[in-house]
């Protein structure tokens, strides 16, 4: 009985990669896989592979590699070889390509693209899609173990590549001999520009943001003039020094 109600829900559900490609750029959202060492070997003859979304072939020299719950999958030779990297004792990590995942609602089916092996995705787990008309399945739980979402991953990597911290712009907000927002009201100097500051969480980035003086006491109200894409906090410093390269009626 639940082989034969197995085959109707396969019946009843349309295959993804086959009958529908989804765009997940438009409808999901960017994520990254970690870059955790998993176990892998070399198939040495082709074989079947159990994963926990269904059975997929796996042709001789595919990867079949181990997962953090146990759970094992097969990659193409070549396909391993461009997105992942060996780390030469029997693991590898994959490498750093961001990808779009959804997360269904519903049950779902996707067939794999390199083969007409089909696998099998329930309610809460990801359709996950590599490339155009390349589809997996990953479930929740692992999901979650597994996978960041990109902004995440952008925000992570901006402060193992930047030194720039808190402190250092604040110092350098009171070098220029302006003020910060993020600094006690009595501190400031009447007249002068406030700075206020954060870190972008789409792209990573720190932002800044100026309040100009117009010669009112409410600072709040004053007119303000966000900091470019990409602009460093000197540069952004120095439009705000000279009020008309801000394009500002003062």
């Amino acid at each position: 009985m639940k082989l034969l109600l197995e085959n109707w829900r396969k019946y009843l559900t349309e295959t993804i990669g086959l009958d529908d490609n989804p765009d997940l750029s438009q409808s999901g959202f960017q994520t990254v896989k970690k870059p955790i060492p998993l176990q892998f070997r070399y198939a040495e003859t082709d074989e079947t592979i159990e994963t926990k979304e269904g059975s997929v072939g796996a042709k001789a020299g595919d990867a079949i590699m181990t997962g953090t719950e146990g759970e094992q999958w097969p990659i193409p030779a070549e396909k391993f070889t461009q997105t992942y990297d060996d780390l030469g004792d029997g693991t590898a990590a994959k490498k750093n390509i961001p990808v779009f995942a959804m997360e269904m609602s519903e049950p779902f089916q996707v067939k794999v693209s390199w083969s007409d092996d089909l696998l099998q995705g329930e309610p809460g787990d990801y359709l996950v899609q590599y490339g155009p008309g390349d589809y997996g399945v990953v479930g929740r739980e692992i999901f979650g173990k597994t996978y960041m979402k990109l902004q995440l991953e952008n925000w992570r990597k901006h402060l193992a590549e930047t030194k720039l911290t808190k402190g250092d712009i604040e110092d350098a907000i009171q070098a220029a001999s302006f003020n910060s927002n993020n600094s006690s009201s009595h501190r400031w100097s009447p007249g002068q520009p406030y700075i206020d500051y954060w870190i972008d969480k789409n792209t990573g980035k720190w932002m800044f943001s100026a309040g100009i003086p117009d010669g009112t006491p409410n600072a709040d109200k004053w007119p303000k003039k966000d900091s470019k894409p990409g602009e460093s906090l000197q540069a952004f410093l120095k439009r705000v020094e000279d009020p008309t390269q801000l394009n500002l009626e003062l």
